[in-house]
């Protein structure tokens, strides 16, 4: 049993390495309390605010893991800026996929958009391909802890 206990909580601090370092990055906007923070492994994109008068706060744009694989690259996402101060364009760097980004203060101007060679997807493919990455993402999860049970099963044997 104390084995099992040390192994779960060594688990954690294996995956974390100074590879991790670069995972997230903050890249600034024309708006001088705005920036965004990307996680270059997922293109998952938050606007993060910041103030001295006590209004900051961080929104989720993007929730999307868009990568699509059981394998984390570091690096694999990187946003590049517009002459449009709110639009941003996330370039999957693996595979070319090019993503239209906006960030705004009003929610409802927020969102992610995959831009195909012929131009923006449209609405009803959105929603196919979120449907996809999401069950992408739940398969990833299943496989984490399958792994962590055959983990946890070798250590009691």
């Amino acid at each position: 049993m104390k084995k099992i206990l040390l192994l779960l909580l060594f688990i954690p601090l294996m995956s974390i390495g100074q590879d991790d370092a670069d995972r997230y990055k903050l890249y600034k906007t024309d708006n001088m309390w705005t920036f965004l923070k990307l996680d270059t492994a997922t293109g998952k994109i938050s606007q993060v605010q910041y103030s001295i008068e006590g209004n900051q706060f961080q929104v989720t744009i993007n929730d999307n893991d868009y990568s699509a694989t059981n394998e984390i690259e570091i690096g694999r996402y990187e946003l590049y800026p517009t002459d449009n101060m709110y639009n941003f364009l996330m370039l999957d760097q693996i595979d070319g996929a090019v993503y239209q980004m906006q960030w705004s203060t009003n929610p409802d101007n927020r969102g992610t958009m995959f831009i195909y060679s012929n131009g923006i997807e449209d609405t009803e493919s959105t929603k196919n391909l979120k449907k996809i990455f999401e069950e992408l993402r739940l398969e990833r999860e299943m496989d984490s802890i399958n792994n962590a049970n055959s983990i946890i099963k070798d250590s009691i044997n």
